[in-house]
This record gives C-alpha cells, structure tokens and sequence, in this order.
C-alpha cells in the first residue's frame, strides 16, 4: 500500500535564488534600474534602500545569512540584497580580502554606472536639504570585526580603481555611494583574549575529540600572532616605515575617517574646508548594536569609534540594547527605518 507521508527531498540552498558572483559574494537582484527608480519615487519619504550590502561575520554559516537576508526582502520586496562573506583566511592574507570584495566592487560599480545607486555629490539644487536632495540609497549592514574588515576592503578597493581610472584627474575620484549604515557588534580592536574566541567559533572542528587537539594549536598561533602585531609591528616594523597599521586598527581608522584617501588634493581640499569625501563617501546616519556582554568585541571600542563618527559629523541613531554575544547566531531584528 502506497505511503501517504511526504517524501523529503534535497534542501534548498539558503541562498536559493541568489546569484553567486564569486566564492564570497552573492546577490540577489530585484530586477531593471527602470524598476527600482519606479519603486523608490512612489515610496514614503524617507525612501528604502535599492540596495543593501551585508558583510557578514567572520565564518558565517550561510544558514544564518540566510535569516537576516529573508527578513531584509520582507522589509525592502523591491530592495537589491548583496552578501559579502569573510572567511578566516582573509585575515592573514590581505591580497585575499582584496579578492573576496573584488566582485561586490564590481557589482556596485555597475549600479552605479545603470543609474541604481548615484556617486555624485555634486548635483545638488539649493532649494532642498541635503538629505532630500541625496537620499541614501545604499544600506550597509555589517557584522563584527569580519564584516567590518570587508568593508574596509570594499571601500579601500572602490578608491583605489576609482583613482587609478582618473589618475589624470585625481581630485575626480568617483566617492563611494551615499549610505546609510548599521554597525552591528563592530569595529573591535586587537585583544588577544577575543581573538581566540572568534577563532575558536568560527574555525575549531565541532567533534569534541578533535577539538582537544586543534585548541592548543589554535592557541599557539593567536599568541604568536598578537606578539607580532602587538610587539614587532607595533613597537618595530611601523616606527621605521616598514609595515603599516594592522587590520583591526585600519578598519578603526577608515571606516571612519574619509582622510584615509592617500591622495594629496584630497587631503589639501579637507584641510580647506572643501567638499571633500573621500573613502566612505557620504554617510548620512549610522547605528551602532552592541553589548556588554559581548565575548569578542569590546564595548568601549565600539563606542569610542561612534563617538570619533560623532565629531567627524556622522549622524547616529540608537545603539546598544543587546544582551548577547557576537559569538552566537541571533534572531534578525532589523529596524525598518534609520
């Protein structure tokens, strides 16, 4: 007798109906730049993102993406979702985080170049304020040091093929789209304690037997590491112009200094008081989620860089609110408006 009890088959990628765009960049496209531009003119002011770009943690399982990006689609039908994944990998090697985010560079690029998103922050009409006049239309959501090492490399990777396009020119530096961002358990600096913690999350096997072998392993090479950048780049290597900032301390820096732009017209046009950009380009409010009891980035670390955002002109919303760690996969809750 036939069985009346459903037949499983194969589970659905999480990422089902994205495209991959490489190893670690996935997008999931809403459609034309016709389409999205119809969609944002008959929305309530403030308009929704056409994009959001999500840099996830370090090791992100895309199972857990997967619940941040569903929820993003049920917030913005009509929005674009880009996911820029970080792999442990990319920490040590940072011609390998400047080709995980080659692919999201392109990408953004060529929305820019179809009228989705607008780089120029030039046209403005006098009549209006600047945020009717350049609603942003990009989201940034980033999560811990991972998502925010990603970032840092996007922006980086922008400015450099930007300038390196107008090399005749290099005050005409195309800025990185207008945003809005969410800092979610992010940026942290280096501690030797949490690095360990993050690793052992994301790269340590979960059978308990090999966890016994591979953890004093895993211990021995965060040592070494946090002796070479705490020491021998910090004390040696960087005072005699012989290596430059480490990862964490960069992304400290440029995700929230413009002036991280090597470009000598920039840097004369900030000191003027010009309408200078720079890296980030024009973020126009920022969120910072964190918690106290977060076993990976230091709370003080994240308020310290919104209070730098703060007097650098970044508008904030609300922050904190959270008692988790970053450590473990959480419920998306995502506020629908910045």
């Amino acid at each position: 007798m036939a069985s009346n009890a459903p037949v499983s088959g194969p589970r659905a990628h999480p990422f089902a109906g994205m495209t991959r765009l490489s190893p670690q960049a996935w997008v999931r496209d809403s459609g034309s730049a016709a389409a999205v531009s119809s969609a944002s003119a008959t929305s309530p002011s403030p308009p929704p993102p056409r994009i959001v770009l999500f840099a996830s943690w370090m090791g992100a399982l895309d199972v857990h993406i997967a619940k941040y990006t569903a929820r993003y689609e049920a917030l913005y039908p009509a929005a674009t979702i880009l996911v820029v994944k970080f792999a442990p990998a990319q920490l040590w090697s940072a011609a390998a985080g400047r080709k995980a985010v080659q692919a999201a560079v392109t990408y953004l690029k060529s929305q820019v170049d179809a009228g989705v998103l607008s780089s120029s922050p030039s046209s403005l009409s006098s009549a209006t304020s600047s945020q009717d006049r350049h609603p942003p239309q990009l989201l940034i959501h980033l999560f811990s040091n991972g998502g925010a090492t990603t970032m840092q490399n996007i922006y980086s990777a922008w400015h450099a093929s930007s300038s390196s396009s107008s090399s005749s020119s290099p005050s005409s530096t195309t800025p990185f789209p207008a945003s809005v961002a969410i800092f979610d358990s992010a940026p942290g600096m280096p501690s030797l304690r949490r690095t360990y913690r993050a690793f052992a999350v994301s790269a340590l096997p979960k059978p308990l037997v090999l966890r016994l072998v591979f953890t004093p392993l895993l211990v021995a090479v965060c040592l070494l590491g946090w002796l070479y950048v705490a020491v021998l780049m910090k004390r040696v290597l960087v005072p005699l112009g012989l290596a430059g900032e480490d990862m964490l301390s960069r992304n400290f820096h440029v995700l929230n200094d413009a002036s991280s732009s090597s470009s000598s017209e920039d840097q004369k046009e900030k000191k003027e008081g010009g309408s200078y950009i720079g890296v980030v380009g024009r973020q126009t409010l920022r969120t910072y989620i964190y918690s106290k009891e977060d076993d990976m980035i230091d709370w003080q670390h994240v308020e310290q860089h919104a209070a730098d955002a703060a007097s650098g002109g970044v508008g904030l919303g609300g922050g904190k609110g959270r008692g988790s760690s970053s450590s473990r996969p959480r419920r998306a809750k995502i506020p629908c408006r910045l």
